[in-house]
C-alpha cells in the first residue's frame, strides 16, 4: 500500500509528517491492513487522512472503504487501473472491517 500526502499531517503534537510524504505499510489477502505505515519510529495512524493519494491498488480500495460518503474528495495516482470497478467492489464489501484500523 503507498500513499502520497497532499498536505502535511500533524501525528500528535511534536511530529508533522511534511506535504510529498510517500507512506507505505502492508495489505493482507483480505485487502487490510496487516502493518501500517511507520514515519521514523512511529505507527501513522489508520485511517489515512482523506487529503493522501492512493497510489495502488491496495491504498485506494482502503480509502474507498474508510471513506464511504467522501469518494468525491479522494484522489487516486496514475498506477490505479479501473476506479469505477474499485468502487463497485467497495460498496459491496459493505462497512470497513475492525482490522483496518492500526493494529
Amino acid at each position: 500500500m503507498k500513499w502520497q500526502l497532499d498536505e502535511e499531517f500533524r501525528m500528535g503534537p511534536m511530529a508533522i509528517i511534511p506535504a510529498g510524504t510517500i507512506l507505505s505499510g502492508l495489505a493482507g489477502r483480505d485487502g487490510e491492513v496487516r502493518e501500517a505505515p511507520m514515519w521514523g519510529s512511529q505507527i501513522v495512524p489508520i485511517p489515512i487522512p482523506i487529503s493522501a493519494r492512493a497510489l495502488d491498488e491496495e491504498s485506494a480500495w482502503l480509502m474507498l472503504r474508510w471513506y464511504p460518503e467522501q469518494w468525491d474528495r479522494l484522489a487516486f495516482g496514475p498506477g490505479i487501473g479501473d476506479v469505477e470497478a474499485l468502487k463497485a467492489k467497495a460498496k459491496a464489501a459493505g462497512p470497513r472491517g475492525e482490522r483496518m484500523v492500526n493494529p
